[in-house]
C-alpha cells in the first residue's frame, strides 16, 4: 500500500514481492535442510518430511493431537 500510495509503478511492486517470495522459499528450504542434517540418527525417522510444507503438516498433525489431550 505505501509503495502504490509513494508511487511506485505495479512491475516494480510485483517484482519487489517476487523476489520477496523468492527470499522466503530459499530460507525455508534451508532451514529444513538444516534441521534435517543436524538430527541424531536416532530420530531421524520421527521426522518423516523434506519440505516446509511437510513439516508444516507433521506439526499441525502434532499439536491437533496434544491439544486434544488438553
Amino acid at each position: 500500500k505505501q509503495l502504490r500510495e509513494s508511487g511506485v509503478k505495479e512491475r516494480e511492486i510485483q517484482l519487489i514481492k517476487d523476489i520477496d517470495e523468492e527470499t522466503v522459499n530459499n530460507w525455508k528450504h534451508t532451514i529444513i535442510l538444516k534441521f534435517k542434517h543436524t538430527l541424531p540418527r536416532a530420530v531421524h525417522g520421527a521426522f518423516a518430511f523434506n519440505d516446509w510444507d511437510g513439516a508444516m503438516k507433521l506439526l499441525d498433525k502434532y499439536l491437533k493431537r496434544v491439544e486434544g489431550k488438553g
